[in-house]
């Protein structure tokens, strides 16, 4: 039997919507599979304790009770660590960028000896496990009086931030080619017109992904 182009069309149309349906089903179930847990998980912190194992599960709790959050904040200055972590894992973040991306610049556009050593050893350090440097540094800290403070925890973080920040950044720094910067410097570009309107363009991406590596990193 032969088919017309109009029925084939629509048998093609109700072909694609039904594996349109059963996609998203697929996908709404795995969603489910994979969140309910979670959300049974953040549903316990709100409910009372004597029933949180009650049989059948309950996921629609007709009250949520805070009292737990309230006996922690009233026990802890919960508010003012998260401020002090935010700050450390901002500020640290920054500075490892801005330091990163000096090293890097310099690194990937200055032709000297030991270039390549220099990378290799960027990436020893960063492959160092901290238990080795536990013991140095605490007692390089309690010389400096930096035990117990914000500005010892500040230059900690940024410091090893910078030794992987500096390794990727390169990378995003090579790719731009060095006719674009001739060219900007025949034209009278300085060095930080240079920077800010030829290569700072090009590593955004990779400045951005050191930022959010970084920033879990000083949060965790």
């Amino acid at each position: 039997m032969e088919v017309s182009a109009s029925q084939y069309a629509r048998m093609r149309r109700v072909q694609l919507i039904v594996g349109r349906i059963l996609l998203y089903a697929v996908v709404v179930l795995f969603c489910l599979y994979v969140l309910l847990p979670l959300y049974y998980i953040f549903l316990t912190a709100f409910v009372p304790g004597d029933k949180i194992f009650s049989q059948p599960l309950n996921y629609l709790p007709q009250s949520l009770n805070i009292e737990r959050y309230q006996e922690i904040f009233d026990a802890l200055p919960i508010a003012r660590y998260m401020l002090n972590t935010a700050f450390l894992a901002i500020t640290s973040t920054l500075i490892a960028l801005f330091i990163s991306f000096l090293g890097a610049y310099s690194i990937a556009r200055i032709e000297f000896p030991g270039a390549n050593l220099v990378m290799v050893g960027l990436l020893a350090s960063g492959m160092l496990p901290a238990a080795v440097t536990i013991i140095p540094l605490f007692q390089m800290y309690q010389k400096l009086k930096l035990v117990n403070t914000l500005q010892g925890l500040l230059v900690l973080y940024a410091s090893g931030m910078l030794p992987v920040t500096t390794w990727v950044l390169v990378s995003f720094i090579k790719q731009v080619p060095l006719e674009i910067e001739d060219a900007a410097k025949v034209d009278g570009a300085g060095f930080f017109s240079l920077i800010w309107h030829i290569v700072l363009p090009v590593v955004q991406p990779g400045l951005a992904t050191m930022f959010m590596i970084n920033f879990i990193a000083g949060w965790n």
